[in-house]
């Protein structure tokens, strides 16, 4: 009988760069691997969810969000183009 769960993925072994992320985002990590253990018993860990996050970028994300920071814009109030490009008919 099984219960549906499902197993977390394994990361492969460690190659490539090394990042060192900024203590805020590692604190948002680990709150939303705190938030998964209380509602499912487990959470995959700040090392998967770094690289999921860092996975499921684009380049127009990427540049949404530098954008966004330099312009000092509400996250997440610029909405890019079916291209991904944020431009003056964004803001």
């Amino acid at each position: 009988m099984t219960t549906g769960t499902k197993v977390a993925p394994v990361l492969p072994p460690k190659q490539g760069a090394v990042i060192v992320l900024p203590p805020e985002l590692t604190a948002l990590l680990e709150e939303t691997d705190r938030h998964a253990r209380e509602r499912y018993g487990e959470g995959p860990g700040v090392e998967l969810l770094a690289h999921i996050c860092i996975a499921g970028m684009t380049p127009g994300l990427l540049l949404l969000a530098y954008e966004e920071s330099v312009l000092d814009i509400r996250r997440g109030s610029l909405r890019p183009n079916e291209e991904g490009i944020v431009d003056e008919d964004c803001l």
